[in-house]
Parts: structure tokens; sequence; C-alpha cells
């Protein structure tokens, strides 16, 4: 991600050579002929396609991951579920 935002910088500041822009297939002038101020590059970088792929895919491994951990969480405490369980319904016969 920061390797992109640090390309998109480049890019969108004028900076990054022609070899590298070829090499990305991005269109040679980001802002298509406007003047844009400085202030005004987080805009275009939020809403840069790009990014914001990136961004939906690192957010998508991360409700993965938050995923998996409740699984394995859930499989570590299994005994202690399947002990309440037994509890419960030797309460629930009156015993």
């Amino acid at each position: 991600m920061k390797e992109l935002d640090k390309d998109k910088w480049l890019w969108y500041g004028g900076k990054m050579s022609r070899s590298d822009i070829e090499d990305k297939e991005w269109d040679y002038d980001p802002f298509n002929g406007l003047t844009v101020l400085k202030s005004d590059y987080p805009k275009f970088t939020g809403a840069d396609k790009d990014i914001q792929d990136l961004n939906d895919r690192l957010q998508y491994l991360r409700v993965t991951v938050e995923f998996l951990q409740d699984v394995v969480s859930q499989v570590t405490w299994r005994h202690q579920t399947i002990k309440n369980i037994i509890e419960w319904r030797k309460f629930m016969a009156g015993s």
C-alpha cells in the first residue's frame, strides 16, 4: 500500500519518469490538463481506482483474519462449551 501511495504521489506530482509511467500503463497527465494545487492531491489520491481497490482488498483480508481468529478461539474453548452443555442438561433433568 505504501509503495502504491508513493508511486501515485510521484505520478500526481509530475516527478515520475516516463519509463515508469509506461511500465505501470498510467496516463502521462493524471489531471487531464487541469491545473491542481498541491493541497488538492489528497482528493485525487482518495478517488484513485488503484488505491481504492487495494484498500478494499486489505479490508477484506482484515475481516478474513478476524473471522479465522474467532474460529480458532471457538475451537480452543470447545471443551468448556461442551462441559457447560452437559451441566445444563443435568440441571434441567433435576440432578
